[in-house]
């Protein structure tokens, strides 16, 4: 990951209209009754989290979606530097630097608490405390065929980091601290996730519940694109995401929840793709069978926690999982071209 917040961009919203453009108006009815105001679209996309961010909102006032959209994005942009590890002066660098923060900011707070329950629900799949993997993992990047890194380092990173879905930290009136001295936590996992809710609840709140937030591939969707026509969205092909056959399956309906995508095909720390930035806690490794992992939960903080856990376990421990959760569902492309689904997966 080159930022804190840069991967899983390959889930993409499919306007029915096609993609809107940089904040454009598209009305989708010519003929609206005489007491039915007329309902349009307008998008703004912006580079935020190390990622193209875009926001579409539906309404029949356009000044009162300028006005949406300008304030989410300033919101946005306030949370991003908590939850930004590579940022040294970030909420988490800093955790991370010291071991403890007594004046800790609510939102990173509250995410801690999500992440927690979400390491805990996963059994360490999903795991904040890989942070020394990911270093080392980093250090030891190569050009050559396997990135080569040396047992006692690796040893000494593994016992840096929680297992068992334990968090590895705790928390209290005094604030936060890290279990073990040299621990390390990333947030890379859930943070744009929980950045997408804001922002969706932010436009609630501003009279705006027709909405859909497309993070780099977090999206959430809210109400519908105009009455009766429900946003549209798809997963595209990691292998050829920029050709015309860049969509995986059909596009599918989406209303009142969220799609995430972890996916190995992005930032890799050799030439033979064995190391890149997911890492399983329990193996010290990366997968390498699973390339792609999509997952549909009622909320875009799960779902991108639960994309990451799913991309790290075996696959039909991701799938059962997905099928224990209420709203959830799961889609894993494997690097050999199978494709498995659990049963809530819409496509």
């Amino acid at each position: 990951m080159t930022t804190c917040l840069s991967r899983r961009r390959f889930l993409r919203a499919l306007s029915l209209t096609g993609a809107a453009g940089f904040a454009a108006l598209h009305p989708l009815s010519s003929a609206a009754h005489a007491t039915v105001p007329r309902t349009s679209v307008l998008t703004e996309t912006r580079l935020l989290m190390g990622t193209m961010v875009s926001v579409t909102v539906s309404d029949s006032s356009r000044a009162r979606m300028e006005d949406a959209l300008h304030t989410v994005f300033l919101r946005m942009e306030e949370l991003v530097p908590l939850f930004d590890r590579h940022a040294s002066s970030s909420a988490v660098s800093v955790l991370n630097a010291q071991g403890q923060m007594r004046d800790i900011p609510q939102e990173l707070s509250a995410l801690l608490s999500h992440s927690r329950a979400m390491a805990a629900l996963t059994e360490g799949a999903f795991n904040p405390t890989v942070q020394p993997l990911v270093d080392i993992f980093r250090r030891h990047a190569s050009t050559g065929d396997i990135a080569s890194i040396p047992e006692t380092e690796l040893a000494e990173a593994r016992a840096l980091v929680s297992a068992n879905g334990r968090s590895g930290w705790i928390s209290g009136r005094d604030g936060v601290r890290l279990e073990r001295e040299g621990m390390g936590l990333t947030l890379d996992g859930i943070a744009k996730g929980r950045i997408a809710d804001i922002a969706s609840r932010e436009l609630a709140g501003a009279g705006l519940p027709n909405h859909l937030i497309n993070a780099g591939g977090d999206i959430v969707a809210s109400g519908e694109k105009a009455p009766e026509t429900p946003w549209q969205v798809a997963v595209a092909n990691p292998v050829s995401p920029h050709t015309g056959n860049a969509r995986h399956g059909n596009a599918f309906a989406l209303r009142n929840a969220a799609l995430a995508t972890s996916g190995s095909y992005e930032i890799y720390y050799d030439a033979e793709q064995r190391h890149h930035h997911l890492i399983s806690a329990s193996t010290g490794s990366s997968p390498i069978g699973t390339i792609s992992a999509s997952a549909l939960a009622p909320s875009a903080t799960d779902a991108d926690a639960l994309a990451t856990a799913f991309s790290v376990m075996p696959p039909r421990d991701a799938l059962r999982l997905a099928d224990k959760l209420p709203g959830c569902g799961c889609l894993l492309l494997s690097r050999d071209g199978s494709v498995l689904k659990s049963r809530g997966w819409p496509s």
